[in-house]
């Protein structure tokens, strides 16, 4: 017998659906892995059955309740999507919160403080002009060295040497074609040589090229 990586994967839900079954009926509470599969097999098969998308869409919001499964996994379940096979064809069906959270915070839930954050304190940031002179847009994310950017983007590039955008982690900067952007860079931690991507100079060559 032959079965397709989608039939592999069937017979995979089911087989952690079954455990689940079987701890559920011990009294243990479920796991992210068993809640999902649990919930996951028993939508299939209620559609496989001849059920309507209403109906298997509320077993789905009806099965598991938080005293079933241990505590955090109603929040991992949020935003669950699966493709159900019904008589007329597969369906998605889109669950926002198919267990209901409890108000208790979870395990490893991450409490902000209420007063800002100040990024990047005391690091000796420098204000740059950046035209962007190519007819494509120019995307230049926080922690690229700023001295290697697109070489389209047109600035005084000496003084950017061992520098990046004054940015949170993960943020960018966009640049439409021909505009003109003023941002800051402020110079990466450590010895601030960095292995670049396009081009590398030595710390010593900026040097010399801008004092020249």
């Amino acid at each position: 017998m032959r079965l397709t990586q989608t039939e592999l994967d069937r017979v995979l839900v089911f087989s952690v659906a079954e455990m689940a079954r079987k701890r559920r009926a011990a009294g243990l509470k479920l796991n992210h892995p068993e809640a999902v599969g649990l919930l996951t097999d028993e939508m299939m098969e209620l559609a496989r059955a001849g059920a309507s998308h209403e109906q298997v869409r509320a077993l789905g919001l009806s099965l598991l309740a938080v005293d079933d499964v241990m505590a955090g996994v109603p929040e991992l379940m949020r935003g669950m999507a699966l493709e159900c096979l019904f008589e007329d064809g597969p369906r998605i069906i889109v669950l926002a919160s198919p267990i209901e959270a409890s108000e208790a915070e979870p395990p490893g839930a991450i409490t902000l403080r209420d007063d800002p954050i100040e990024l990047n304190v005391g690091r000796d940031p420098i204000a740059v002009s950046v035209r962007n002179g190519s007819d494509h847009v120019v995307n230049v994310s926080s922690h690229y060295p700023f001295y290697e950017v697109n070489p389209r983007l047109e600035f005084d590039r000496p003084p950017t040497y061992g520098r990046r955008l004054d940015l949170q982690a993960g943020r960018s900067v966009i640049w439409k074609a021909g505009e003109t952007r003023m941002v800051e860079l402020i110079p990466f931690a450590g010895l601030g040589h960095v292995e670049g991507f396009q081009l590398t100079l030595p710390p010593s060559a900026v040097t010399a090229e801008v004092s020249a």
